[in-house]
């Protein structure tokens, strides 16, 4: 069994893990420069908002955007930071210099 941060795999070595987990990784680091974990955080001047302070244009082409969930919804919000690190975005997140 191995577990990172909240995720346990049982079965897999810590080193399978890692590697499993990585996108979840970045996405915490994200959201905690981004929100610091506040799933209500705004920023007035963007427009963004929530865990990982999508502009509504961003959050639209995630599924969770397309499947009508709000950018409020805390596992909607960070599973779609999830999908667009596995995507290739992270880019498009301002901080994230700050967890590559």
């Amino acid at each position: 069994m191995a577990v990172v941060g909240a995720l346990v795999l049982v079965g897999s070595s810590r080193a399978e893990a890692q590697e499993i987990d990585w996108a979840t990784a970045e996405a915490n680091c994200i959201v905690t420069y981004e929100s610091h974990w506040d799933p209500s955080a705004y920023n007035p001047r963007s427009g963004a908002a929530g865990l990982g302070q999508f502009l509504y244009s961003t959050w639209m082409t995630t599924p969770y955007g397309q499947e009508g969930y709000s950018r409020y919804n805390a596992y909607a919000n960070h599973a779609a930071v999830v999908w667009m690190i596995r995507q290739g975005r992270s880019r498009e997140f301002v901080t994230h210099t700050l967890c590559e």
